[in-house]
């Protein structure tokens, strides 16, 4: 017994030494995932020693009153005090190793930690002396100092600089009404982000160097880079960790914490789509846009405010008659008899649909006939709808004829005519012929600002709407070139590549062996690309008095030529990546960069492992392998291939080998092609891809293991 007690006596003085030494060279301290896992235990068991440490003192100081005599109880207390604090210092200091804590109170709360263990391992040694009660009164009253003190200095590190403030009343955000001149960020993302992401990442506690609470360091981003890439949701970091399981520990917000909700997170990716503009107001946003018909949902009007219509609501059975797959009807608003009705797919339009509409036509209040082929002689049939309100025609094929036959419709507020050959003629009509009419949008049109200043003299009531307008001095730059079809990435024999753009006069130039590719020299694409082996293209568009549009990178495969009779992994994959298991990798369709839950295989604990065979040998020219890079989700590409084979499935050689080049920093998501060449016949194959065991220093994950993902193998 008395062994034991000397070895855990030797054993809370080096835990003591070893907290010293670590917290001495602390800026330098790197320990592996596992320690740094343990790290996370620290706010579990911090409250033992708080509590041991508080408790054993207490019931000291009143032994008399309390009538404990027995020193043994006291020894007891005073060594899980001093051993919980040691323990808990520890794993404090390997939870500071992940990052993202202000460097001041970290520092503070780190040396409070140790100062506590140290003050708790010399109260118990003083104890052990009897003729030491002085001394043991001191200590004991510097180690409670010191832990109220390092107490507040950790609650301040994960809580703010006013955790411990008395406040009279709970502080409450505002709620704000969202009206059409709220600004989009101030009023609709950024309480999100204050009510998910704020208590992590702030100027006390900056996770990945991110700091949320401002616009400014918002837009900085943190050490992964930007928060997000405008117009791009799908490739921007935030929705990139949003989208992640909640399971996995780089998924945001983390496991436990208040998550993002369905409604946000569509938010949130609908305003980068949109160019995650923080200045913008919902009225800066064109009517007919997208994102602001998608903000609609989230203004609050007051009751009061919606229109009533002196008319009675349409029975169920005549709204279900003018019903059909190409025609939507719904009322304007909940309990109000209007309606809307709005025309889809444009193959199947036919003016009969029209004509349906006859008997709900005294209710119908707005007609979205965008992009069906109207044309003129069609629309005699709207002047029956008296009480139409709003009319688009956005890309129909009318022209000034047809507004003519609109002079009857008296309550006709807006009308859109964009993309149109309406000739100017048609526009000097509406200035006058339609009282009641206020709105005209008219962008892609002959209509300019020239024109409307001309027509704005006959009807200042009018307002005309052209969209943008460029300067002629700036250079805009020029979308990217784009697919003609979008799934086509794994061709047959017949199948070919097919670019457009929809810029007339747009030149899209090529290459075709990874190279960048050059406004001058790199071949123009004009007819269609047809490959017999895999190939990575990548594509700019130029124009006179345009700046050169990004860079476009795809790679494309063709379908393989000898199929495996059959295919076992030889490691397992992770459980939560195995698709549909070794079928994924030979149903020949490309799985989508930005969605990595989809038709991809991965492994981190293991290398991917995948054993071929053919029913007998084969003349195998290449093996191809897809494979995904994704930084932001630690998604690297292999840090090696190789390629065994041989005529029965033990007896194998290695035939080939290929090192993938690793990123330098965080790049965009996209597939790759790792080609590994084959000389000779042989009827087993054996597929080894190696994740990255380390990733790289500039990484946020530096030193942890990376993913490898793969979607296709190819045998030709």
């Amino acid at each position: 017994m008395k062994s034991i007690k000397q070895i855990l006596l030797y054993l809370l003085l080096c835990l003591n030494i070893l907290l010293v030494f670590l917290s001495l060279v602390s800026d330098k301290l790197v320990v592996p995932e596992w320690l740094s896992l343990m790290g996370r235990l620290h706010p579990v068991l911090l409250h033992f020693p708080l509590a041991l440490m508080l408790v054993s003192i207490l019931l000291y100081f009143f032994r008399g009153k309390l009538g404990i005599q027995q020193r043994s109880i006291f020894q007891l207390l005073f060594f899980l005090g001093a051993l919980s604090a040691a323990a808990t210092a520890l794993l404090g200091l390997f939870l500071s190793t992940e990052g993202g804590y202000d460097e001041n109170t970290l520092t503070r709360h780190q040396w409070s930690g140790v100062a506590i263990s140290v003050l708790a391992y010399l109260v118990f040694l003083i104890y052990r002396q009897p003729s030491a009660e002085r001394w043991l009164i001191l200590t004991s009253t510097a180690s409670m100092v010191v832990l109220v003190w390092g107490s507040h200095q950790g609650g301040v590190l994960t809580h703010g600089e006013d955790f411990l403030s008395f406040r009279s009343e709970k502080e409450e955000v505002p709620s704000v009404e969202i009206t059409d001149t709220s600004m989009v960020y101030a009023a609709l993302v950024e309480p999100v982000l204050r009510n998910k992401c704020y208590s992590c990442h702030n100027n006390q506690k900056s996770k990945g160097e991110l700091v949320m609470t401002s616009v400014e360091q918002l837009l900085k981003g943190g050490k992964t880079g930007k928060l997000w890439v405008a117009g791009d949701p799908l490739n921007s970091h935030i929705v990139e960790r949003l989208d992640l399981p909640e399971e996995d520990k780089k998924h945001m917000p983390p496991k436990g914490k208040a998550q993002v909700t369905k409604r946000e997170q569509e938010l949130i990716e609908a305003w980068i789509q949109s160019g995650a503009d923080v200045s913008k107001r919902i009225s800066d946003y064109p009517v007919q846009d997208s994102f602001r018909i998608f903000l609609a949902r989230f203004i609050q009007k007051p009751a009061s405010v919606a229109k009533s219509y002196g008319f009675a609501a349409a029975s169920s059975s005549d709204i279900e008659a003018a019903q059909s797959p190409y025609c939507y009807i719904s009322p304007v608003a909940a309990g109000s008899p209007a309606l809307q009705v709005r025309f889809l797919i444009r193959s199947g339009f036919t003016v009969d649909l029209l004509k349906k509409l006859n008997g709900i036509r005294q209710q119908v209040v707005q007609i979205n006939l965008a992009n069906m082929p109207l044309k003129d002689e069609d629309v005699s049939l709207l002047r029956e709808f008296q009480n139409l309100e709003i009319l688009n025609l956005n890309g129909t094929d009318i022209t000034e004829k047809g507004l003519e036959k609109l002079k009857e419709n008296r309550a006709l507020y807006s009308l859109a005519l964009s993309n149109t050959k309406v000739a100017f003629s048609g526009f000097e009509q509406l200035a006058g012929s339609i009282p009641s009419l206020r709105q005209v949008y008219c962008w892609n049109t002959v209509m300019d600002s020239a024109g409307v200043t001309k027509l704005k003299t006959r009807n200042t009531r009018l307002n005309w709407y052209l969209g943008f307008v460029p300067d002629k001095n700036e250079l805009l730059q020029l979308t990217t070139a784009l697919l003609a079809d979008n799934d086509f990435f794994v061709l047959g024999p017949k199948d070919s590549v097919r670019f457009k753009h929809p810029m007339p006069g747009a030149i899209i130039r090529y290459t075709l062996d990874g190279s960048a590719p050059d406004s001058l020299r790199s071949p123009a694409y004009s007819t269609p690309l047809h490959f017999t082996r895999a190939t990575r293209v990548r594509t700019i568009t130029v124009r006179p008095g345009w700046l050169t549009s990004d860079t476009t990178d795809h790679t494309f495969f063709v379908r393989s030529a000898f199929n495996p009779t059959f295919t076992r992994f030889v490691l397992p994959p992770d459980k939560n990546y195995t698709a549909q298991k070794e079928a994924t990798l030979f149903d020949n369709r490309k799985g989508d960069p930005g969605n990595f839950r989809e038709g991809f295989i991965g492994t981190k604990e293991n290398p991917f492992e995948l054993l071929c065979g053919f029913s007998e040998s084969k003349q195998i020219g290449e093996v191809l392998v897809s494979t995904l890079k994704n930084t932001g989700s630690y998604i690297m590409p292999p840090q090696r291939v190789e390629l065994w084979a041989g005529q029965d499935s033990v007896n194998m050689k290695k035939i080939s080998e290929v090192i993938p080049v690793q990123p330098s920093q965080h790049q965009m998501n996209r597939i790759e092609l790792q080609r590994l060449p084959v000389n000779g016949s042989y009827r087993y194959f054996r597929l080894k891809l190696l994740n990255v065991q380390k990733l790289p220093s500039w990484h946020d994950g530096r030193g942890t293991k990376g993913w490898v993902f793969l979607d296709e193998v190819f045998f030709n």
